[in-house]
């Protein structure tokens, strides 16, 4: 007859055991799992996870209520190893040849003769498929000169039970322990004198895994000993289940050997999501402590999924030390009690403006209202007080930071004078800084005869604040290649990796020596004039080495010769949405702050900075030339341009 306890009764005998400790224990020896969103199962051995492929090889030597689901994280931890073959002493068939497993070999048997001289029963033959068989390697053939091979059940005629293994008999000293692994119709029937012919090894005990219970208390078995569970807390904190615990008999408690406490209770891995008998769901953080989840949109909101939930009773959720709450993610948008809110390294920051909102590309479909619960979950950050961006509808500033210069103004009419344009703006002396009449990247042509080139139809405010750099609508760059070959002083070529970026006629300096040249041949450019140092002093021609450095250069005022910055690939939309656009300028110095508008392309590439500002910007910035300063897209561009507070 078989025993069983009741719950109750098995709680009560653990707690007889008080002692636990934590343990980042995976799963000991011998325990089935599954992981709560897969149905995939694997057998533990020795810190790996064994595939079981079949449904069929799983109950050659387990039950399915033995299986133990865990979190997917505890799966994906187990390195896996090889897969499980059917127990030993199993009878196959596959493609009409019969095999005895053994050792997780398949080994033929030789014939129908010598299977019935081996005892076996050809009701205990498993048809398997090729991928079941697979993972059982060829052994040798069994014949009938051949013992038994390890994994065979033996009865002598006195009714006593053995299982080979390594060779050995190994005495199974009760029916449970035989009914735990085996099946009674598996038995082969021999002689006394046959069976001596194994030597006689240790009992067989309960298998590895094997969960079963005294009058004192509930013991897993391992290596052939029982370790005792020494609380309900370590039972249930591995997943395993009352209901999977045996009614081990005196006798077989008196004989099989008791080891060390089996008292850790289990520690789950980063990530793993777990749910109390009472409907909470937490999160297991880096530091093994627990993360409430208030609320399903909250756990949605994440990217968590319902089904890798595992479920633990609430004494094993209470040995957890508990951590702050989970909220919402970042760059999540809520809104409660009329207030939009940016979450942003788990704060909620308010969004001080619909101006700010949109501009910051957000949709409004995307605000979540929530409950005042879920408002309080993330705690209080700054308003975004950041109303600059580095990037705004695809288009990212050339710098955000780096050094500036003084330009000059922008004429505003055609025809304009220096001291008309002052008059005008009541420009005071110390912003006098002279009147740039080409009119500047993003300004209107003028009539022809006109005294200005062009001018730019922004108001008095917008001309005095204005900013250059170079804006991404082309391609900013100062040519710049190799030299393929070396020159000699009489070279009249000068051969290029590519001169596709270079004028048709112009300038270069390689090594210090400054060369005019008159036109391109491919990928060469045709010598006017060697050794052309200065208008007025020409210094010898020189010999250059393949790989040589060659420059554009120009003269930027008399006997100083310079990189010329140009530009290629325009983008008229591009350029347009640059047109006008406000940039907020920082002095980190001092933290002034100043809102600029786009009126002008620059600097140069060779002077090292990022950005030009008029006068009275730099004036109100407190800055002068080659101060560092940063710059970000003005977020809300309705803000006009001037200091801000």
């Amino acid at each position: 007859m078989k025993l069983s306890y009741s719950i109750i009764t098995l709680i009560c005998l653990l707690t007889l055991i008080p002692s636990t400790s934590w343990a980042n224990v995976i799963f000991p020896n011998g325990i089935l799992i599954k992981s709560t969103d897969d149905p995939k199962v694997y057998y533990v051995e020795d810190g790996e996870k064994r595939p079981i492929e079949s449904p069929n090889m799983l109950r050659s030597q387990f039950r399915w209520e033995d299986v133990v689901v865990t979190t997917p994280m505890e799966i994906e931890a187990l390195p896996t190893g090889a897969e499980m073959t059917y127990r030993d002493g199993s009878l196959l068939s596959n493609r009409g040849v019969v095999y005895v497993i053994s050792d997780g070999q398949r080994r033929p048997i030789d014939s129908p003769s010598t299977f019935l001289q081996k005892g076996y029963k050809w009701s205990n033959v498993i048809a398997v498929s090729d991928a079941e068989l697979a993972p059982h390697s060829q052994g040798a053939v069994l014949t009938t000169a051949s013992n038994h091979p390890n994994g065979s059940l033996l009865m002598r005629p006195g009714g006593e039970v053995f299982v080979i293994r390594e060779g050995q008999r190994r005495y199974i000293p009760s029916p449970l322990i035989f009914e735990a692994r085996y099946r009674w119709e598996s038995l082969i029937e021999v002689s006394d004198s046959y069976l001596n012919t194994y030597t006689q090894g240790v009992n067989e005990f309960y298998p590895d895994g094997l969960l079963i219970s005294s009058a004192s208390g509930v013991y897993i078995m391992q290596n052939n000993v029982r370790r005792p569970i020494t609380s309900p807390e370590v039972f249930e904190s591995y997943g395993l289940n009352w209901g999977q615990v045996r009614r081990a008999t005196d006798f077989e408690l008196s004989i099989i050997p008791v080891s060390g406490e089996f008292n850790s209770v289990k520690r789950y891995r980063e990530g793993s999501l777990i749910m109390a008998d009472s409907g909470e769901v937490y999160r297991v953080n880096n530091i093994g402590n627990l993360q409430y989840i208030p609320s399903p949109r909250i756990f949605v909101n994440q990217g968590y999924n319902w089904s890798e939930v595992l479920r633990l009773p609430a004494r094993v959720i209470n040995r957890y030390s508990q951590a702050p709450r989970i909220g919402f993610r970042d760059n999540t948008l809520i809104s409660f009690n009329g207030g939009v809110f940016l979450i942003e390294n788990g704060l909620r920051r308010a969004i001080p403006s619909p101006a700010i909102f949109n501009a910051r590309g957000f949709s409004w479909n995307n605000v979540i209202a929530v409950s005042q619960d879920e408002f309080n979950t993330n705690g209080m950050g700054s308003a975004l007080s950041d109303i600059q961006a580095a990037s705004v509808d695809g288009y990212t500033i050339p710098a955000t930071v780096g050094r500036t210069a003084r330009e000059q103004h922008l004429a505003r009419d055609c025809n304009e004078t220096a001291a008309d344009h002052y008059g005008r703006a009541a420009t005071p002396l110390s912003a006098q800084n002279g009147l740039l009449t080409s009119g500047g990247a993003f300004a209107l042509p003028c009539p022809g005869g006109s005294r200005n080139s062009s001018f730019a139809p922004f108001s008095v405010d917008e001309e005095k604040y204005y900013i250059t750099m170079r804006w991404n609508y082309v391609r900013w760059y100062e040519a710049t290649s190799t030299l393929t070959q070396a020159l000699t002083p009489t070279s009249d070529r000068i051969p290029l990796a590519s001169a596709s970026d270079y004028p048709n006629t112009g300038w270069v300096i390689i090594n210090g020596e400054i060369i005019a040249y008159s036109g391109k041949d491919g990928n060469s450019l045709i010598v006017a004039q060697r050794g052309v140092d200065s208008p007025t002093i020409a210094a010898s021609p020189r010999a250059h080495n393949s790989g040589s450095t060659v420059q554009e250069v120009y003269e930027f005022r008399t006997d100083i010769w310079r990189g010329r910055t140009r530009s290629a690939d325009f983008n008229n939309t591009a350029k347009n949405w640059h047109r006008g656009r406000k940039v907020l300028v920082t002095n980190p110095a001092n933290g002034r702050r100043l809102v600029t508008i786009i009126l002008e392309a620059g600097p140069a590439i060779f002077t090292n900075r990022v950005s030009g500002l008029s006068p009275e910007a730099m004036i109100a910035l407190g800055a002068v030339t080659d101060n560092t300063l940063e710059y970000g897209f003005l977020l809300d561009q309705s803000i006009p341009v001037g200091p801000l507070p």
